[in-house]
């Protein structure tokens, strides 16, 4: 995976704040230090408190090699919805408020539907970035959505996520796609569809241009190594590389 990454051209990844993996820690610190590449470093509202979240940034990983803080992935599917406001306000204020990490973007917690993002309210004021999670269920990443219509946005778009979901809690802040792209298990029809590694290819770099575009500042795709390749389960396929080291079309149309 490192050499795979190193060699890639990708800048930032994305990890969980892990105050106890020494395994985390050093492989991020290693990242920096051997590519440049930096961590946006994800939070969580159930097991880590915002003190553990300022000591793993500053202390064990080092600040240098943060790019940004990010709030609760996906509250409405971990029961932490309640506790998301207040833990991304502390959030805020602790990583703001300290010399150290002034400087740093937070950016807000991934929230899946207008309900919980509505039950969360506006917490513009203590984030830099709004977050939205888009996944295109197969689709190419331009499409105009398939589902009911909110606001004059078709769910399924990027403009349906962006402004009836996320949009509720950051307000006019700019907006970060903290998670997004395609799984390649075609075999069986999930919900989620999935999307051949070839039609992957040329989908992954036209979004990344898309969102752009749209104004998204930045995209992380989800993810990069295949959890298990060719196994009948979405959720092991979502990487640009396969588990026997192969580069998947995606990985050499963005490199």
């Amino acid at each position: 995976v490192r050499p795979k990454l190193l060699a890639s051209g990708m800048r930032h990844v994305r990890e969980g704040i892990q105050p106890g993996s020494s395994n985390v820690i050093n492989r991020l610190r290693d990242l920096y230090d051997a590519g440049g590449i930096k961590t946006l470093m994800l939070t969580n509202a159930s097991n880590v408190t915002v003190d553990q979240a300022y000591s793993f940034v500053v202390d064990s990983v080092g600040v240098q090699r943060a790019s940004a803080i990010e709030g609760t992935n996906e509250p409405d599917l971990n029961g932490q919805v309640s506790i998301t406001r207040n833990y991304s306000i502390n959030t805020f204020n602790k990583f703001r408020n300290a010399s150290a990490t002034a400087h740093l973007p937070i950016v807000g917690p991934s929230v899946l539907n207008r309900t919980n993002a509505t039950t969360i309210g506006d917490i513009s004021a203590y984030m830099e970035n709004g977050n939205v999670h888009k996944y295109y269920g197969g689709r190419n990443p331009e499409t105009a959505g398939w589902g009911s219509t909110l606001n004059g946005f078709k769910y399924g778009s990027l403009d349906y996520d962006w402004n009836n979901v996320a949009k509720v809690t950051c307000g006019n802040d700019p907006v970060q796609a903290t998670e997004c792209g395609w799984h390649n298990s075609v075999d069986q029809l999930y919900d989620h569809r999935g999307t051949p590694e070839g039609v992957e290819g040329k989908y992954l770099p036209r979004m990344y241009l898309f969102h752009w575009n749209k104004g998204v500042v930045r995209t992380f795709s989800y993810e990069f190594y295949d959890q298990n390749t060719g196994e009948a389960n979405p959720e092991r396929n979502f990487g640009m590389i396969r588990t026997d080291g192969g580069e998947k079309p995606g990985y050499v149309a963005l490199k």
